[in-house]
């Protein structure tokens, strides 16, 4: 599974595809070669403003490319499998931001597709490379806690500013696909992966139905109990205006731990009288560092070249999606959903919410 070297191509050039190509100047070794996206001048825009070499028509041009060795996915959630399945097919290594993909049936195709051609792939999960969740974890493995038996967890903030996260056809579903993904797999991996029993959820279109934005759900409630007797209680949402929300509570029989990841700021301000935004504002040390992503960026490199399995993999990216779909499910029926569920025949994890709308 050994890959040629740490030249990385990023399909999607918004948000998180300019995250991946700065992350990428601080990994040794590694840099971007080329770049693609759905409107090819916003890829020549963010190709000239990062100084990346190449500019591909599309994703199968990309991952066809000799100078690429790993594919970044960062486009909309209903291309993520398309675009990993053709970057595996061409013999790349992948990386797939959340979620894996819209349904399970796509998931394990990812999976059955790399094994088949002796590639890697990679699940995007910040969080578990997040210097103070990384700290967390290792307090919980040397025991600090005694038995974990609760964790509370918050993701959360005022809504994306990309029109794709609100529509079914694109996103696949609201802030659980966008936001609550990162609590549900952050805990996973603080509690070591035991397998989710059980989810409960209850979710919501309140601040952004006034706005008539969305119709998917932007605030979620996830009660989620765990192979081991943990339980954790989860909230994500688009509903928090004033900034953004990571916070984690873990309680054991011997202590308790909490963690604010900070995300707007380190504990630095700065006063400005003019420009944009005049007066106090945080300032980051190192934002990306902070949120992990360099650190994940390097790991997965490092798992490609040596043909170890990431410490996030597809198969949790898998074991993610099953979880969310239990919990439209349980959102929908109002009961507690068992797992393992495995529903088929589900192109997009909302749809067990809420009926299609016509169109959609």
């Amino acid at each position: 599974m050994k890959s040629t070297g740490r030249r990385i191509g990023i399909v999607g050039c918004g948000w998180i595809g300019r995250v991946y190509a700065e992350s990428c100047r601080e990994v040794p070794g590694a840099t971007v070669t080329a770049c693609c996206a759905g409107h090819p001048d916003r890829a020549r825009t963010f190709a000239t403003e990062l100084g990346i070499p190449s500019v591909a028509a599309d994703h199968a041009e990309l991952a066809a490319r000799d100078d690429v060795d790993v594919v970044a996915v960062c486009a909309p959630n209903h291309l993520h499998h398309p675009v990993a399945i053709a970057a595996l097919e061409a013999g790349k290594h992948v990386i797939v931001e959340k979620p894996l993909a819209l349904s399970l049936e796509e998931g394990r195709s990812i999976i059955t597709t790399a094994a088949r051609v002796g590639r890697g792939v990679a699940y995007a999960e910040n969080l578990c490379f997040a210097p103070k969740y990384e700290r967390a974890r290792a307090i919980l493995d040397a025991g600090e806690l005694g038995r974990v038996g609760f964790v509370k967890q918050v993701e959360k903030h005022d809504g994306p500013h990309t029109r794709w996260f609100y529509e079914a056809a694109t996103a696949g579903g609201g802030a659980l696909l966008d936001m609550g993904c990162h609590s549900i797999e952050l805990v996973r991996w603080l509690l070591g992966k035991p397998a989710v029993t059980s989810v409960w959820a209850h979710m919501a279109t309140w601040r952004h139905a006034e706005r008539s934005r969305t119709d998917l759900e932007d605030h979620v409630v996830l009660h989620l109990a765990f192979e081991g007797g943990a339980t954790a209680l989860l909230e994500a949402g688009w509903t928090l205006l004033g900034g953004m929300a990571s916070d984690l509570e873990v309680q054991g029989t011997d202590g308790v731990l909490k963690a604010d990841l900070l995300l707007d700021g380190s504990g630095m301000k700065l006063y400005r009288e003019a420009g944009d935004e005049p007066g106090w504002r945080s300032v980051d040390a190192d934002w990306h560092r902070q949120n992990g992503y360099p650190q994940q960026l390097a790991h997965f490199l490092d798992c490609f070249e040596s043909g170890e399995t990431p410490r996030e993999s597809a198969e949790d990216g898998l074991a993610c999606l099953e979880v969310m779909l239990a919990a439209y499910e349980s959102a929908r029926t109002g009961a507690t959903v068992t797992l393992p569920f495995r529903p088929s025949g589900v192109a997009r994890p909302v749809d067990l919410w809420r009926a299609p709308a016509a169109g959609d």
